[in-house]
């Protein structure tokens, strides 16, 4: 229960990143800035909890880079995607990263191929018909951003075989958000002022550290690889409460029914492992 309870903490506590990035965004924070700012407020949060267990060995590193420039580059996509789509699109087309990893293992059977096309399906849906190019933009990035998600998960769950902790994972991607994005807050001192502070700070603590450590922790103990991959797709409706309480965006027709498709598609793809077993800390992999 414990692992379940923390899971969904941990999901809704990634959800409010939609909240903090569009506020900063509406401060003439870039996308670029963001990402930077979460990494510098998050990173050392992580350090302190890690110690010396955050450095890895050198087997583990090309994996490990491929792992943590996927997770910036999907944070930069993701803030790139919610300038110009609204935040139920993005996170529907952002959900299909399973979809992609699905495809990229190549491991075919027939509920894997109805949960694909439930995915299209409910992307197209959710997308609506005839969007205006500003929304087409946002969900180009948002699909950029999913197949990010796709490559985090697979490089992850090579590193999870090889006995490297999620947590350890979720620091290098913080690492990799400061090397590439960290310089860019220089550039934003303009937009500098105590409440984007206080987003800043909010935001790297809630989404950064706090996301990483909770969902790292309740993956672990949930009681199958199934269900904490189920679990996660709540974030699709904290992300639509959130939306509509703190920004005013209530949610389309079409959004909540594309999004109702893709997280039906994320539990087939999930439904074969259902009695498999989370591996130990030295072994888990954070998807």
């Amino acid at each position: 229960m414990i692992g379940r309870l923390l899971l969904v903490l941990g999901v809704a506590f990634g959800a409010t990143l939609v909240v903090f990035s569009n506020l900063l965004n509406a401060a003439g924070w870039s996308p670029f800035e963001i990402a930077g700012v979460r990494g510098i407020i998050g990173l050392p949060i992580m350090a302190a909890l890690l110690g010396r267990r955050a450095f890895v060995r050198r087997t583990h590193v090309k994996d490990l880079v491929l792992t943590s420039t996927a997770f910036a580059l999907g944070g930069v996509f993701y803030f790139f995607a919610l300038r110009y789509a609204t935040p139920g699109v993005v996170i529907s087309i952002l959900y299909l990263g399973p979809v992609w990893v699905v495809v990229c293992e190549n491991h075919w059977t027939f509920r894997k191929a109805v949960a694909m096309l439930l995915g299209f399906v409910g992307t197209a849906v959710a997308a609506g018909t005839g969007p205006q190019h500003a929304e087409s933009l946002g969900m180009l990035f948002a699909l950029l951003g999913s197949g990010s998600w796709a490559t985090f998960t697979l490089a992850n769950r090579r590193l999870g075989k090889t006995g490297v902790e999620p947590l350890v994972i979720g620091f290098w991607a913080l690492a990799a958000a400061v090397l590439l994005f960290g310089w860019t807050t220089v550039v934003a001192v303009p937009h500098w002022s105590w409440t984007s502070l206080g987003l800043c700070l909010g935001m790297g603590v809630v989404t950064g550290a706090g996301y990483l450590w909770l969902v790292s922790y309740g993956t672990h103990h949930c009681k199958s690889d199934a269900e904490a991959g189920i679990l996660q797709y709540m974030e699709i409706p904290f992300v639509l409460l959130f939306s509509f309480a703190f920004l005013g965006e209530a949610a389309t027709f079409n959004v909540i029914f594309g999004s109702a498709c893709i997280i039906a598609s994320g539990i087939l793809i999930s439904l074969p492992s259902i009695t498999a077993k989370v591996p130990t800390p030295s072994a888990a992999s954070s998807d």
